[in-house]
């Protein structure tokens, strides 16, 4: 662990291997992406195998809707980390 002198700066750059913001949006839009085209190709192939015709357009839909319920899910559980103390008890 990097020992920092400014407390201020330890919680982000004390430790090894901290991710700065930007490569933290990064990773998050990646993985946002990756979740979104996965969910798309699962439906486009499962949907048929279990009777249920749906369109191309439909399954974008659908697939932006389990998005913005994961993406809301991941904001939440975050948010009541924080608001929990959890991470700061897992940092330690």
């Amino acid at each position: 662990m990097l020992i920092v002198a400014d407390r201020r700066h330890q919680s982000e750059v004390g430790r090894v291997g901290a991710q700065s913001r930007l490569m933290s949006l990064v990773e998050a839009n990646t993985n946002v992406v990756v979740g979104f085209a996965l969910a798309l190709a699962t439906q486009l192939v499962l949907f048929p195998m279990f009777g249920l015709v749906v369109s191309v357009t439909d399954n974008v839909v659908i697939g932006c809707v389990f998005t913005a319920v994961s993406l809301a899910r991941s904001y939440i559980c975050a948010g009541c980390s924080r608001c929990c103390g959890c991470h700061r008890r897992l940092n330690r």
